[in-house]
């Protein structure tokens, strides 16, 4: 017979829970599948519903029994949350001038004598733009950031 754990339940509280009927009911057979919905009933027993776990970090503590949606459980989830990440101005600036470095740095060949003249036709806007990306740590606001648009 499988695990399954049942509340006993009278007058509408728990006065016992069974995680073995067997030792629980040692002169009682039960069919394979376990005791019939009738039996249950004459015994004031109700089945412990298992909670879901959806991510293996979940937290699950035992608790008091309760009854949520006509089912009783003995335990509740709290589901994973992953640590907040807080970071101080100072980084949020490094990580900004980190992703203006690289952006200027992928526009570097435009200003090589060999470029292609798609952008050499275009090398005042595109040299407004990189002054533009270099002119991004002066905004006064990490978090909202204003990038410039790339010349078309």
């Amino acid at each position: 017979m499988a695990n399954l754990r049942y509340l006993k339940i009278v007058d509408g509280s728990v006065t016992k829970q069974i995680d073995n009927l067997g030792k629980e009911y040692p002169h009682t057979c039960f069919p394979q599948g376990g005791p019939n919905s009738t039996w249950l009933t004459e015994q004031n027993l109700t089945l412990i519903t298992e909670v879901d776990i959806s991510d293996a970090r979940d937290k699950v503590e035992n608790v008091t029994p309760y009854q949520s949606g006509g089912k009783w459980y003995t335990q509740k989830v709290t589901a994973y949350s992953p640590p907040s990440v807080t970071m101080t101005d100072d980084e949020k600036w490094a990580l900004v001038r980190s992703d203006r470095d690289s952006r200027l740095r992928m526009t570097d060949f435009i200003l090589v004598a060999d470029a292609p003249s798609s952008f050499t036709d275009k090398l005042d806007a595109w040299k407004t733009y990189r002054q533009s990306l270099r002119d991004v740590t002066k905004q006064s606001d990490p978090d909202k950031i204003t990038w410039p648009t790339e010349p078309s």
